[in-house]
């Protein structure tokens, strides 16, 4: 998930969403660099882009289309699978 990427690919910069945001632009670039930026945060930016926060989670330019968590070490996908128990 490349957030610098995406937010700049929305006409915004680091530092125009940081200041929507209230935070100075190397506290943002710090928390997206080093992985400790929270979801939250991330809903926060995908509102000033105007886009929905699943954009942030893409894999070579490709949207998710199912449940996915990113490794924050190594930046690859967790793929998960929903499955109905069984008897229900």
């Amino acid at each position: 998930m490349d957030l610098k990427k995406i937010i700049r690919s929305h006409g915004q910069t680091i530092s125009s969403v940081a200041e929507k945001l209230g935070i100075t632009q190397s506290a943002l670039s710090q928390q997206i660099n080093n992985g400790s930026i929270s979801f939250a945060k991330v809903e926060q930016i995908a509102s000033i882009c105007g886009c929905s926060p699943s954009s942030f989670l893409a894999i070579d330019g490709e949207t998710l289309s199912h449940p996915a968590i990113i490794c924050p070490h190594c930046g690859k996908p967790i793929e998960l699978e929903i499955r109905a128990k069984e008897g229900k």
